[in-house]
């Protein structure tokens, strides 16, 4: 069994402070690289048996985000990765099946939840979400709530940029089922379900150029598609659980490595 662990723990100014292996890159970079699609993979999923590993414990990361994931690859042949470390866990949350995070706004803008967005109730699929819009920047190389020109632009004609960011998780990931399920989950203010209402109902708007997943032209792999679209589920309560995401069939390459944390 893989375990996330730090390497030490050490007192310093009456603080606990984490200690890790240094590793050579941090997953942003090794994107930017354009590192080959093996070696990517191969991160994603040890990465994601970290994440098992937390949620095994009832620890929520709440901010799994490419900087916060690192690596050393093997200085002879780059798709060859030597050990990955999820980092940043002192801002992790131990939170039992019964209870969450809600009311206040945790990670990036740029590798937030629907319902992070919302301030609603955080917990383990929390971690599945994010960790899926990961998957999509190494995969195709989108940040997709990043504040491109087109949210630019909305802000300029007014919209708060959060929802612009909000229209396009519904947009993309979005399916009645699934909206429903968000508006129970964050539903305890109205306003909150006249949003997200709003924006299904703008999903086929020409006014903007979201469409759903499934339908961008360069989503051609249908196993990473189906993983995705399981992963980004708009209600939290329907998402993959991280072992369940393990076994899907686009991990079917990963390869044993150490993971540490």
């Amino acid at each position: 069994m893989i375990k996330v662990r730090p390497q030490a723990v050490c007192p310093e100014g009456g603080h606990n402070v984490f200690a890790y292996d240094y590793l050579d890159h941090d997953f942003l970079d090794l994107i930017t690289k354009v590192t080959p699609l093996r070696a990517s993979r191969q991160i994603l999923e040890t990465s994601l048996r970290g994440l098992a590993d937390l949620h095994d414990r009832d620890i929520v990361h709440l901010d799994v985000k490419p900087s916060n994931i690192v690596a050393s690859l093997n200085t002879a042949s780059l798709d060859v990765v030597e050990k990955t470390t999820v980092i940043d866990i002192e801002n992790a949350a131990y939170l039992p099946y019964s209870r969450h995070i809600k009311g206040t706004l945790i990670g990036h803008e740029y590798w937030r939840t629907p319902e992070a967005h919302f301030k609603g109730k955080l917990n383990k699929p929390t971690d599945i979400f994010i960790y899926a819009l990961v998957c999509i920047h190494t995969v195709l190389g989108r940040i997709i709530q990043y504040g491109d020109a087109d949210l630019v632009n909305h802000v300029k004609q007014g919209t708060y940029p959060t929802l612009v960011r909000l229209q396009r998780l519904v947009a993309y990931f979005g399916c009645g089922a699934g909206l429903e399920g968000l508006k129970r989950h964050v539903g305890d203010e109205n306003i909150n379900c006249q949003i997200l209402d709003a924006f299904w109902e703008d999903t086929i708007a020409d006014y903007h150029e979201y469409r759903p997943f499934k339908e961008w032209p360069d989503v051609t792999d249908a196993a990473f598609a189906d993983l995705i679209v399981k992963m980004t589920n708009l209600d939290p309560g329907e998402r993959l659980r991280a072992e369940e995401a393990l076994a899907h069939p686009w991990f079917d390459i990963a390869t044993d490595m150490e993971v540490l944390q």
